[in-house]
């Protein structure tokens, strides 16, 4: 049996002091132990550690059920939810939402610490803390850039009276891992301002999110893929309102709970659920876009060099201000980075890419009107 050995770390959140205690038996294996600072050990004492935390990893951010901070704890990069995984090269948003179920004020802490290559923590450790009423709910949202040398990184919230976690610590590595919910009832809430990016992994994982429309009306609902995947929207009471689609459109109601639940064959998918979509978005082809795009386009350099043809610098200049005003356009056409590996070829590619770029169609259609 291998003796434990305990490393003291001070962390000082300016309003709130203690002890975290981690022991490491290898980087994929920590326990954690919390002493408030005023028990007054002195650093490098022997100690009988207090009982352990439940550290346990979980998908969906799993809540400690005798805590009375509710949380939701979502990823995003690029704007759009993701699955559980660290890229070194874009910064991460967390978006938390934190309820108190108390009958007085709770103090919160959430803080994102690094580990390197053998398991040890990293300088990089940020914070916030703040104060969430009684009965009231604090959204926050937390931005981070790995740095280098980061091999994982957790993210905790913690309550700063108990100094006990309100959720299981949320795990991150370059490999990516599930993160959605895998049933129904553990599902958090998402804002369907935002696409969900997500990946099933194997032909028995399933991805359950759950949404509130903020207004009555026929919303347009997309799962884009390369591969067989497929969604399903039911309502709160569990009831299907359509089942196994790819493509579709729905009437949801003004503060309502749904659920979408998706699977199917392995890979990567797009969700995406928008309001308001004009008929024509269903039919709206990206191909068509560019070359109307290019057709105006080169209309605007014609006219550049009709109105200053005799001075060149002039003429480039009026027409760098017009590309300025479409510099969205290069943005909105790249291609989804989950059709990357996939060849042209492919017997549904330019159903795809159409597929995936009429989700986006206000984005697109805005810059048409420019």
């Amino acid at each position: 049996m291998i003796e434990p050995v305990y490393l003291w770390i001070h962390l000082d959140f300016s309003q709130v002091q203690f002890w975290a205690i981690f022991q490491w038996e290898g980087p994929s294996d920590e326990s954690r132990y919390i002493i408030p600072i005023e028990n007054e050990f002195e650093n490098g004492n022997a100690i009988d550690p207090p009982e352990e935390t439940d550290d346990l990893l979980s998908a969906n951010s799993s809540v400690n059920a005798e805590s009375s901070i509710k949380c939701d704890v979502n990823l995003m990069y690029d704007g759009a939810y993701s699955e559980r995984v660290m890229i070194k090269n874009k910064q991460l948003n967390v978006p938390v939402k934190i309820t108190n179920t108390a009958g007085n004020p709770k103090s919160i802490i959430c803080f994102f610490a690094e580990y390197g290559e053998k398991g040890e923590l990293l300088d990089s450790v940020s914070s916030s803390s703040f104060t969430v009423e009684a009965g009231k709910t604090v959204e926050t949202n937390i931005i981070k850039t790995f740095s280098r040398q980061a091999k994982t990184a957790r993210i905790f919230i913690w309550d700063n009276e108990t100094m006990q976690p309100a959720t299981g610590a949320i795990t991150l590595d370059e490999s990516e891992s599930d993160y959605y919910a895998d049933k129904l009832a553990d599902a958090g809430f998402y804002d369907i301002t935002y696409q969900i990016k997500g990946k099933i992994n194997t032909v028995n994982d399933v991805d359950y999110i759950k949404f509130i429309p903020e207004t009555s009306g026929s919303y347009t609902i997309k799962c884009i893929s390369a591969t067989d995947i497929q969604t399903s929207l039911y309502r709160e009471n569990y009831g299907s309102v359509k089942t196994n689609f790819t493509s579709g459109r729905c009437w949801l109601y003004e503060g309502k709970v749904y659920y979408m639940k998706t699977d199917g064959s392995t890979g990567e998918y797009i969700l995406s659920i928008q309001s308001g979509l004009p008929s024509e978005a269903e039919n709206f082809s990206i191909y068509d876009f560019d070359t109307d795009t290019n057709v105006y386009k080169k209309s605007i350099l014609n006219m550049c060099r009709d109105l200053w043809y005799e001075d060149d610098e002039k003429s480039k200049q009026m027409y760098d201000e017009y590309e300025n005003i479409l510099k969205q356009e290069a943005r909105l056409h790249r291609l989804p980075e989950f059709l990357s590996g996939h060849p042209k070829d492919l017997d549904n590619f330019d159903e795809i890419v159409n597929q995936y770029y009429s989700t986006k169609y206000k984005d697109l259609d805005a810059v048409r009107q420019q």
